[in-house]
């Protein structure tokens, strides 16, 4: 059994995929991510949510009465962005927190089964954004923008170590002598430790690409908030929905136009980890003398009996003493 080609076939994967990694990597650092704009959305919902009062108690300029609620529920969203999903359910309970919007609505106009301590069992998430803790409207974009730098930097790493540790199993500098060998699985080592935060990190974005990508999941839930928004009735609760939903789309469209560089730069992970791991285990059979690729006499094997020999002097010096 000879490991010597696999080991370079592997290197030859490496650096194709490394080097699509490393380009990748620079495009996206090229390129301004689409995140939600906090102050467009800011300035945008007073105008929006008064509206939306108005056509849900029916009288066209209802909301002119209560302009300061108004303003204070499009801070409270402002401040706790995911605020349908903290306290869903939890109605009167915390109608005294000041991120509580179910209560700010309510002070605006508009009567909600929520905030009159009416539990609900609706369940769901937002795109990129926690379920347990409020996040600001700040905090939702850079993390979306913060992610998305993340994903960058790291491909690009990952795409330079692969080319680097595959020139090394190309150039045969593994196998020239021991120090060398130790150098390079170190270099492995650490792409590897590279590759699995990598991975973790790629494979936790592409789920939230695809989860902001699925409009029906979005709208479902929306259209549940919208009801524990309001006194339950339909067309007060589509009104509630719509508003929330032209609210909130920039946050999923955002994560959702990632969706191509993330399943991009998943699959392309997937690939280099498997390579890597093959050659590492192709490598250890070699040194372990395992192998029958000292058999031929093309350059890497006879560095390969070199290396062997060099490894076995020792021992046969200790024998002559």
């Amino acid at each position: 059994m000879k490991c010597v080609p696999c080991l370079r076939g592997c290197a030859f994967v490496k650096t194709v995929v490394g080097s699509i990694m490393l380009v990748q990597g620079l495009y996206m650092a090229g390129h301004t991510p689409s995140v939600l704009d906090c102050n467009e959305q800011r300035t945008a919902c007073p105008g929006a949510f008064g509206r939306t009062v108005s056509r849900i108690n029916g009288e066209t300029s209802y909301h002119l009465d209560s302009e300061a609620a108004v303003d204070a529920f499009c801070d409270c969203l402002y401040d706790c962005i995911n605020y349908i999903l903290i306290y869903n359910g939890r109605g009167s309970l915390n109608s005294e927190e000041p991120t509580n919007c179910f209560a700010k609505s309510v002070e605006a106009g508009v009567p909600s089964m929520a905030a009159a301590g009416n539990r609900t069992s609706s369940k769901g998430s937002l795109p990129a954004v926690n379920e347990h803790t409020c996040v600001t409207c700040a905090g939702a974009s850079e993390a979306q923008e913060s992610t998305y730098v993340a994903v960058a930097v790291l491909c690009a790493l990952c795409g330079v170590a692969m080319v680097a540790t595959a020139g090394c199993e190309i150039l045969g500098i593994r196998l020239d002598n021991a120090c060398f060998s130790v150098g390079v699985v170190a270099g492995d080592a650490l792409a590897g430790v590279l590759l699995f935060g990598a991975v973790f990190l790629s494979l936790w974005s592409l789920g939230a690409a695809l989860q902001a990508c699925n409009q029906d999941a979005m709208r479902e839930i929306l259209e549940q908030a919208g009801r524990e928004s309001t006194d339950g009735d339909d067309n007060k609760a589509a009104i509630f929905a719509e508003f929330l939903m032209s609210a909130l789309q920039p946050l999923s469209s955002g994560v959702c136009s990632q969706q191509h560089e993330f399943s991009v730069y998943a699959a392309g992970l997937c690939l280099a980890g498997i390579a890597s791991c093959w050659s590492f285990c192709a490598f250890c059979c070699v040194i372990s003398s395992l192998t029958d690729d000292d058999s031929d006499e093309s350059p890497h094997e006879r560095m390969l009996v070199d290396w062997r020999m060099l490894k076995r002097q020792p021992a046969d010096e200790d024998d002559e003493a």
